[in-house]
């Protein structure tokens, strides 16, 4: 990935190849006592910059990379490894086996940071799931748990789809649980446009969104 590729020179080990802080830093930070400004933004920024300038960098690159920065949470917490690996030393002294390395590093962190992700979400469709079809309390989800779930467009749209396919394997086609009843059928047969607002009530009923277009 681009950022990944922007990202190695930036890692270094922080028990090797350390250099000091400088004892104005250390005041400051003993001074103020509280918590400071995440600035991860601006240093980054800033060696991306410096990589335009020098060359090894273009500058769609550099864009692309700013783009993105912002998108998800998970990103500033890599740029935050990086930066406290990294621990004030300059990207440029790094030899190359050292930015493999590093670069190894980052993306075993990054690995973890999205494989944690991914458990997270499949552990809440799965709980999800069981509790839209027998009720079983998700332990987490408080916000699932309320009334109207399959209504609700707080569920996701493909949980709400995965439901009614499996409650339809249990019931024969002409279960009257799928079927409207016979007076709106017969309305529904009379004029098209009934049965037109019937589909989008249907549509409404099972998307992720309020919205009715």
């Amino acid at each position: 990935m681009r950022f990944r590729r922007v990202l190695a020179p930036l890692v270094a080990s922080p028990h090797r190849w350390k250099t000091p802080r400088s004892p104005r830093d250390e005041e400051t930070m003993g001074e103020s006592g509280a918590i400071e400004p995440d600035t991860s933004e601006a240093w980054v920024k800033n060696y991306v910059a410096r990589a335009v300038r020098e060359g090894r960098q273009t500058k769609e690159s550099a864009e692309y990379f700013e783009s993105i920065m912002n998108d998800q949470v998970e990103f500033r917490q890599y740029i935050q490894e990086a930066r406290r690996l990294l621990n004030n030393q300059d990207p440029r002294t790094l030899t190359k086996y050292q930015q493999r390395h590093f670069a190894e590093r980052l993306s075993r962190q990054m690995s973890g940071v999205a494989a944690e992700r991914l458990m997270r979400a499949h552990a809440e469709e799965s709980n999800a799931r069981r509790h839209t079809q027998d009720g079983t309390p998700t332990g987490e989800n408080y916000w699932f748990e309320a009334g109207n779930t399959l209504a609700s467009p707080s569920v996701p749209g493909f949980v709400k789809d995965e439901v009614m396919r499996e409650m339809r394997e249990d019931r024969k086609k002409k279960s009257a649980a799928f079927q409207e009843s016979e007076e709106l059928q017969a309305m529904a047969d009379k004029d098209e446009a009934f049965a037109e607002h019937l589909r989008l009530q249907r549509q409404h009923l099972f998307r992720s969104n309020d919205d009715v277009n």
